[in-house]
């Protein structure tokens, strides 16, 4: 990957826009806990070879990533809570997210040069004098199953909506039960064939390189929210927030800071 960004990019500013542009797109496709940690190993790697600091790199990273994760239903747990609740299809935050989050993100790119300018141009003298040096980087070259399987998985999510429809009327079933259900079932199904395909390995796999703690926490998070809603509970917590605002509210005078201290105390 390095290698690859490097042989086309001789320009630290345009290795910083190109970056922080990676970012985003990746947070869209894949969502963004991935994509924060590919590029952040990425920004690590260069910026050591280059004995210049990460900080402002890693940060404006994290910003783009944000961003571009609200560009689409797969960008974040949220829009997943969204599109579910919602009924909103990939298509729908495609038209109606994308557009919004591709003019943050171009405001994002431009404030962080204006930001961090001293940074970015120590980083474009450093870069072109490493050039040479960057250019040799060992990389491992990418399968082209890999890019099969990103790229089915990304055009299933794309299309769900679509193939609800048609899976449907092929299956004969009542309009509307399979709603949203490709969304689940796209990633299952290419992460079933990666399995396949990698069934020597597929134990190790499944046991290491699935981050079960994050999975495990967003399923309670997910199932206590859930429980929150059927119990009436989340209704009850709002009602009291209102009394005890009220409250703090007559008895100082002041509705901004008494909605502030009702916050901090629930």
């Amino acid at each position: 990957m390095l290698a690859k960004i490097t042989s086309y990019i001789n320009d630290g500013k345009k290795l910083f826009i190109v970056v922080l542009l990676l970012s985003a797109l990746m947070a869209a496709l894949v969502d963004e806990v991935t994509s924060i940690l590919f590029i952040t190993s990425f920004i690590l790697k260069i910026t050591r070879r280059l004995g210049i600091s990460a900080y402002p790199f890693v940060i404006g990273a994290v910003i783009a990533t944000n961003v571009g994760s609200s560009a689409t239903v797969v960008g974040n747990p949220i829009g997943v809570m969204i599109a579910f609740n919602a009924g909103f299809s990939f298509s729908d935050f495609i038209r109606w997210a994308t557009p919004n989050s591709v003019i943050v993100l171009m405001l994002t790119v431009a404030l962080s040069l204006i930001v961090w300018r001293p940074y970015v141009s120590e980083l474009d003298a450093r870069y072109k004098r490493n050039l040479a040096s960057l250019e040799k980087v060992a990389v491992d070259k990418k399968q082209i199953v890999n890019f099969v399987i990103f790229l089915g998985t990304i055009t299933m999510l794309i299309l769900h909506h679509q193939l609800e429809i048609f899976l449907e009327e092929i299956l004969s079933l009542p309009k509307g039960s399979m709603h949203n259900a490709m969304l689940l079932g796209a990633p299952l199904l290419w992460a079933s064939i990666g399995l396949l395909i990698e069934r020597h390995r597929a134990k190790e796999i499944v046991s290491t390189r699935v981050d079960w703690w994050t999975l495990t926490f967003f399923m309670l998070l997910f199932a206590s929210i859930g429980t929150l809603e059927y119990t009436g509970s989340n209704i009850k917590i709002g009602e009291y927030a209102v009394r005890l605002g009220s409250i703090i509210s007559n008895a100082i005078y002041n509705p901004e800071l008494s909605t502030m201290l009702s916050l901090i105390l629930i």
